[in-house]
């Protein structure tokens, strides 16, 4: 707000620092620049603004910090908020070293500890910042969906393709993630489109709206796909679609819902009675933004299965596996949240569909388990 005190932890060029001096022109803003060269940098800048308006550059690490507001005087000042880009990312080695340790300490030598993390983004974290190597043989990282993408039954796609190929009224509207996937035969949207087939790449549902406004005499299909973090913009896009009577809108749904996908993992095979063995998960952190921790809450009632939601950082990932094991050792099933400078027991987003009686989502989907090369799945 603007009237709040904000420290920029990691200021550097100062990109965050005069976004944060734009934001509260009544508060006041603390730059800790890593060294006095990009202090002296960031000084010279701000000395073009107003005195009242400058902000306060100081150089040195986050370690430091209580010692430069000390030597200044201001050893007693809160912050209203903290902004650091990349921060978490430059953590020392004796930062995941110390977690390291503590895994180590605490893993019990005859059990194997499998952690699936739901989320591709994770997955990225853990293999570029070395996390296995850091982890003890008894603790086995097992990489869960990914994305929407990465699960899509090839069916679907298939049908994506035969839609834009043999219907020419047709545009097919799309995110540019989905053009490249090869369903069968190794045939793709990118290749249907280099054949003549009219597909389109998009940014957001929007896009494909004002294409339908402006070719009213073309079919305007749109590829929609994603968790719930792409799942109500899609919703929005067949409301506006309607009330504005934009006959030649639609959408392939291939919507996905997280806690379903989970539950799936999580269910007995009616088959052979067996289950995918899975200790505990690293729960989404996008996803969880959107709609709370509590929506996991299954996991731990139903089936016995911690979640611990975790950010995107290296530390955030290695935190949560010491989460995941504590609780394990100690015999618990709980969702906690790591990522609570993100996470709320139940998101804003919800609680304001609540007070409207309007989740844009649930009002527009309905909601299909199962799948297959054809079928939904959400």
């Amino acid at each position: 707000q603007r009237h709040h005190v904000v420290l920029d932890l990691n200021a550097g060029t100062g990109l965050l620092t005069w976004e944060a001096v734009r934001r509260v022109p009544e508060g006041g803003v603390w730059a800790l620049a890593p060294n006095e060269t990009a202090a002296d940098g960031l000084r010279q800048q701000a000395a073009r603004l107003d005195e009242l308006a400058r902000p306060h550059v100081l150089a040195g690490t986050a370690g430091d910090l209580p010692d430069l507001l000390d030597a200044g005087g201001q050893g007693e000042l809160r912050f209203d908020a903290v902004v650091g880009r990349g921060i978490l990312t430059q953590a020392t080695a004796d930062a995941r070293a110390h977690i390291a340790r503590a895994l180590a300490a605490e893993v019990q030598p005859d059990r194997q500890y499998r952690l699936m993390e739901f989320c591709g983004g994770h997955t990225h974290a853990v293999f570029r910042h070395g996390i296995p190597d850091l982890l003890p043989d008894n603790i086995d990282l097992i990489h869960g969906p990914g994305c929407p993408v990465c699960v899509l039954p090839v069916g679907r796609l298939d049908m994506a393709i035969r839609l834009v190929t043999e219907h020419p009224e047709v545009i097919l509207a799309s995110y540019g993630d989905m053009l490249r996937v090869p369903g069968s035969g190794r045939h793709s949207l990118l290749q249907a489109k280099a054949a003549g087939a009219d597909v389109r790449m998009v940014y957001s549902v929007a896009d494909a709206l004002e294409l339908a406004r402006a070719q009213p005499e073309r079919q305007v299909v749109f590829f929609g796909i994603g968790f719930e973090t792409t799942t109500p913009p899609t919703a929005l896009g067949i409301l506006e679609a309607a009330r504005s009577g934009l006959a030649n809108f639609s959408v392939f749904c291939n919507h996905v819902l997280t806690p379903p996908a989970m539950g799936a993992i999580l269910d007995v095979d009616p088959a052979t009675g067996e289950s995918v063995e899975i200790d505990g998960f690293i729960g989404p952190s996008h996803v969880s933004v959107v709609i709370g921790s509590d929506a996991y809450s299954f996991c731990a009632s139903q089936h016995g299965k911690p979640v611990v939601i975790a950010g995107f950082e290296p530390l955030d990932v290695l935190q949560s596996i010491l989460m995941l094991v504590r609780q394990l050792n100690a015999g618990r099933a709980d969702i906690e949240n790591q990522y609570t400078r993100a996470v709320t027991p139940v998101s804003y987003t919800h609680l304001r569909a609540h007070e409207t009686n309007c989740n844009i989502a649930y009002a527009v989907f309905c909601l299909k388990t199962g799948g297959g090369g054809g079928g939904g799945g959400g």
